[in-house]
């Protein structure tokens, strides 16, 4: 019996990789921060890597660039794309199905605390989620594919890997929940176009799909 339904975020909950990606955002913040070079370098390399791990890797581009700056440019990008994203389609459906279930719910993100709130403030029933774990909040985790937050979700709600499942929309995420040994669902309905998830024990193209699997 399923006691538990963690969600990553971007991507899943929202659609904001699209923003992130097929308007080049990234690619605008890359050529601000980092210069074009290294932006070129970065281009279509960095979907489902977070914050820390897109600087690490511009770094060993030769970016000598501090980080904060580059947090400050994906700060205010992200301030217009987590309050008017669309949310993902069906979503709100599959949660309260969820909560008629009793099913715990829970969030592991690797976006900041802030992101994830501004675009909570527009979900129905928000106040549900039980946890709420940003990763670029918590240094004593380990970043996805680390299986650490979705690790840390499970000691939280109380429950074990044979009772809850993880929806993730990249490979880095499935990577980290099937680490974690919990049956992950590869949502493909917000993918970029060109990429492809694997590795999950399920595949979806619709969120509401997942409650067969609960």
């Amino acid at each position: 019996m399923t006691k538990a339904c963690i969600f990553d975020f971007d991507g899943v909950m929202i659609e904001s990789e699209r923003y992130w990606e097929d308007d080049e955002a990234k690619k605008l913040i890359y050529k601000e921060v980092y210069g074009v070079d290294i932006a070129e370098k970065l281009n279509n390399k960095t979907l489902g890597l977070n914050m820390d791990a897109i600087h690490a890797l511009a770094k060993s581009y030769g970016s000598t660039v501090p980080i904060q700056h580059f947090y400050d440019a994906c700060d205010r990008k992200a301030q217009m794309i987590y309050a008017h994203a669309p949310l993902t389609k069906g979503l709100d459906e599959v949660i309260d199905k969820l909560i008629i279930l009793n099913i715990a719910l829970g969030i592991v993100s690797a976006s900041p605390k802030l992101w994830i709130d501004t675009a909570l403030k527009r979900l129905k029933n928000a106040s549900t989620f039980h946890t709420v774990i940003s990763l670029h909040e918590r240094s004593d985790l380990a970043h996805k594919p680390a299986p650490d937050g979705y690790n840390e979700a499970m000691r939280t709600l109380g429950v074990t890997p044979h009772d809850t499942i993880v929806i993730e929309d990249s490979n880095t995420g499935i990577a980290s929940a099937k680490a974690a040994g919990v049956f992950t669902i590869g949502l493909r309905q917000n993918l970029v176009a060109g990429y492809t998830i694997e590795g999950a024990d399920a595949y979806v193209e619709d969120i509401t799909n997942v409650l067969q699997f609960v």
